[in-house]
């Protein structure tokens, strides 16, 4: 089982899979560059927001939390509570940096440019940081140096581990465009959400749009952490019932966007 059935074939689509999602992103920026002149400053602050919020803060109640054997026997449960924590450290971010390293950024458009760096770096670093620890993971599961921590999980996260091995050796172009979506479905979560958080630190009279941003992020990772581990429906039946989901709050934030003159002030 020396790692775990992955062929050059596996190999080839993960890294194909990793620049794919890079070109992506840069072509995004280009073409908001391209159409509004606006700085990279903001986009660097979303993506800094991201990794100190996301990936390092939020990690911190996560693990506590995840550790208690209540939580840690169930997926569902573990990922709605991701949902909450996520919704909460990836807002507050968004409204902190809007409040203080871009409080001189004053024009709407700064709201994307942000979401463009928060979601683009999220969707760059997980796909990569996914591909690479699953085909560690499906190494060290091949030699055997994973028995000690198999041996400490719960039957369904073992079977979880096994699982994302196994998609990957069977890995697809369809997964690759699958994954595709999935990220794009989150970008689009971003930037709706900036909006009303750009918004709320602006405006007195919007502040309770940032509250609303938490609980709308929650809610659209809890849709789609319900279906991704309850197992009612297949992958890309779970990434179109999220699209569902996301839609109307997409539309929100356009109206939201257009309801304001270029310059935001109070």
């Amino acid at each position: 089982m020396e790692n775990a059935g992955f062929t050059p074939g596996t190999y080839t689509l993960a890294a194909a899979e990793i620049i794919g999602i890079i070109i992506i992103v840069a072509l995004i920026w280009a073409v908001w560059r391209k159409k509004t002149k606006e700085p990279f400053f903001p986009a660097f602050i979303g993506a800094c927001v991201w990794f100190v919020f996301a990936l390092v803060l939020e990690t911190i109640p996560k693990a506590l939390i995840v550790m208690q054997p209540a939580v840690s026997s169930s997926l569902i449960l573990t990922g709605i509570i991701s949902s909450a924590l996520a919704g909460v450290f990836e807002e507050t971010g968004r409204f902190i940096a809007f409040k203080t390293v871009l409080s001189k950024y004053r024009t709407k458009r700064t709201a994307v440019t942000y979401a463009i760096g928060h979601g683009g770096f999220e969707a760059v670093f997980l796909i990569t940081l996914t591909l690479l620890t699953t085909l560690l993971t499906g190494y060290m599961l091949g030699s055997g140096k994973l028995d000690a921590s198999l041996a400490m999980m719960s039957q369904e996260q073992q079977d979880m581990v096994y699982e994302k091995v196994a998609a990957l050796a069977d890995l697809k172009i369809t997964d690759v465009l699958t994954a595709y979506l999935e990220r794009l479905i989150a970008m689009i979560i971003h930037l709706s959400l900036s909006v009303p958080v750009f918004l709320a630190a602006r405006e007195k009279r919007s502040f309770m749009l940032y509250p609303l941003a938490v609980i709308l992020h929650f809610v659209l990772d809890a849709v789609y952490a319900y279906f991704s581990f309850s197992g009612l429906c297949p992958l890309i039946v779970t990434e179109i019932i999220t699209l569902a989901a996301v839609i109307p709050v997409a539309v929100f934030a356009y109206r939201l966007y257009h309801s304001r003159p270029d310059e935001v002030s109070e």
